[in-house]
């Protein structure tokens, strides 16, 4: 083998060797699963791990064992890997040599895990894995930019909000979808949603109203927007918009729900009770207590 040769071969095992063991994660991949996070802190923090010992022989076509090689693993977790020595050298597999594997024991090892301490852009912190090459390259106070599409900043706002709960960063992903895409209607909806939860009423309509002009058929844009005016106490504009909700879809319970809170705020009686109970016909139980409830009736 040549000189060139055997610095290509052991570049590119290199690399695989490296990327192997952490666990594929790039920079790229960093960025676009922490976007917007700032690093606060690096740490090597030490553990004793029981690591594995792996022996490795080359078994040419004919089945003799070319070479052995013992190794440990670097990390209790870590893809075994032969490493870098002249039995790789010698494996040539592109002419049929293969590797034979298996666990001989295991040996305490002081490791050193390279960790990354990150911020989140509303005051979260996060610890992350990272490889030696990622730890030596990032520095602190460096933000994660992520060049990301307006659907994948709403994906990442929508996990934020079903699945974690956490509305602040959730609003944050989503102001970057509409920022490259100002119509992304289940951004904007999102964006309404969440300040309706956190009572912040105007902005809620704001939003919904952004999602209205774009799709003035958005029967769950209608309804929420009709629970924003409620929440402010104007009755007669959220019976409004439920009722276009209701004219879009006549068969949407939920609407006819709230219509029946704004009409009972309203002092209609009558017309409350008969959305009440077109409610309930359609499936919406909870109607069915609020019958109870305010007028003591059971339907």
């Amino acid at each position: 083998m040549s000189i060139l040769r055997l610095r290509i071969f052991l570049a590119v095992l290199l690399t695989i060797t490296a990327l192997i063991f952490s666990g594929c994660v790039t920079m790229e991949s960093l960025q676009k699963k922490y976007p917007g996070y700032t690093v606060v802190g690096k740490e090597r923090r030490e553990s004793i791990q029981d690591v594995p010992v792996w022996l490795f022989s080359c078994i040419s076509p004919n089945g003799t064992v070319k070479c052995r090689v013992e190794s440990v693993a670097a990390c209790a977790d870590c893809y075994p890997n032969p490493g870098v020595n002249q039995c790789t050298i010698n494996c040539n597999t592109s002419k049929g040599d293969r590797w034979d594997k298996r666990q001989i024991g295991t040996k305490k090892t002081s490791l050193y895990q390279p960790l990354l301490k990150l911020k989140s852009p509303t005051g979260q912190v996060v610890e992350e894995k990272v490889s030696a090459s990622i730890y030596n390259e990032v520095k602190e106070g460096q933000v994660f930019q992520a060049n990301l599409s307006a659907y994948e900043w709403y994906s990442k706002g929508y996990d934020y909000e079903l699945n974690k709960k956490d509305y602040d960063t959730a609003i944050q992903y989503y102001l970057k979808a509409i920022s490259i895409d100002p119509n992304h209607e289940n951004a904007l909806f999102g964006l309404g949603y969440i300040y309706n939860a956190k009572k912040e009423y105007a902005k809620a309509i704001e939003y919904y109203n952004r999602v209205l002009a774009i799709n003035p058929r958005y029967k769950e844009a209608l309804n929420n927007v009709g629970l924003a005016h409620e929440n402010l106490k104007d009755y007669t504009k959220a019976e409004s918009y439920y009722r276009k909700s209701i004219e879009v879809d006549p068969s949407y319970s939920t609407a006819w729900e709230s219509l029946g809170y704004a009409l009972y705020y309203q002092q209609k009686d009558n017309e409350a009770k008969e959305a009440w109970k077109k409610a309930v016909s359609l499936g919406k139980t909870s109607a069915r207590d609020a019958l109870k409830k305010y007028y003591n009736i059971t339907f």
